[in-house]
């Protein structure tokens, strides 16, 4: 819990997923469309496995980051701009 604003942007920037994996996730989560509506269940992308579990944790980082850009563009100086550099 935060309790001043000046403390946002910090937050933000130390619980921001890096950008280098929020893409990860989104080519993980594409790929995962294409082998599924090819009917395929688990698939090795970047030299890994792919499974149910996998594919949940990509979609969850995901949502973390669309929910903290969402927070940026809503609050003046929001914060750390969804994602830092990996």
């Amino acid at each position: 819990q935060i309790i001043h604003p000046s403390q946002l942007e910090p937050c933000h920037a130390a619980f921001s997923p890096v950008t280098s994996r929020v893409a990860w996730a989104e080519r993980l989560c594409e790929e995962f469309e294409r082998h599924s509506s090819a009917g395929a269940g688990a698939f090795v992308f970047d030299g890994q496995m792919i499974d149910m579990p996998t594919l949940r944790q990509a979609q969850s980082l995901l949502a973390q980051h669309r929910a903290l850009l969402a927070f940026d563009e809503a609050v003046p100086g929001g914060g750390a701009g969804g994602g830092k550099p990996a």
